[in-house]
């Protein structure tokens, strides 16, 4: 079950980490905390080098999570005021300033977090995928065309394209093996 406490305070007032069936996550200055240290860290951080540590992270989930846990680690240190068009109103329908909206009702913080949850869970596996598309991107056969700089890819997977394209090519040509078609975008 989730408690939530003041900023900084502990559950029951009681020491950080002096109960084993208690984890203080962001408050209170133990394990989890990361206010007392001038690095460049998180909470999300600390926990999730911890659940490496302890062999709790699925091999298959690692990169995808290790790139979750650095966005939110460079949102935990205001790093989107940093972003080209960091005033663009399009950053107000990323996942933080949604819950930082919604916050303002104090009697839905449980289904605050669980619509947190939720959302990363959907984040994952957006970024399993982008990280799986990349690896086929990296495989890709690059050249010039008359459209720009163009990517060939041999896979079946279509976000590939996508991410292509975020990544700066013109064009990509996919051939699908199971489908033996071909598509351009």
């Amino acid at each position: 079950s989730v408690e939530l406490v003041s900023a900084g305070r502990t559950l029951f007032d009681m020491p950080p980490d002096s109960d084993p069936d208690i984890i203080h996550v962001d408050t209170g200055l133990g394990r989890f905390d990361h206010h007392d240290t001038s690095d460049f860290t998180s909470a999300t951080r600390l926990v999730f080098d911890f659940l490496v540590d302890e062999g709790h992270i699925k091999e298959q989930e690692h990169d995808a999570l290790e790139r979750i846990v650095d966005v939110i680690t460079r949102y935990d240190h205001f790093q989107e005021a940093q972003l080209e068009g960091a005033d663009d109103d399009m950053h107000i329908f990323s996942l933080t300033y949604i819950i930082f909206g919604l916050r303002t009702n104090a009697t839905k913080a449980l289904e605050l977090i669980q619509l947190g949850e939720d959302s990363l869970d959907g984040i994952l596996q957006y970024m399993k995928s982008k990280v799986h598309a990349e690896h086929i991107i990296e495989k890709g056969f690059t050249t010039q065309s008359q459209w720009g700089r163009t990517l060939v890819l041999e896979t079946d997977n279509d976000r590939a394209m996508k991410v292509a394209f975020i990544k700066g090519y013109d064009m990509v040509i996919r051939y699908s093996p199971s489908y033996k078609n071909v598509a351009f975008k």
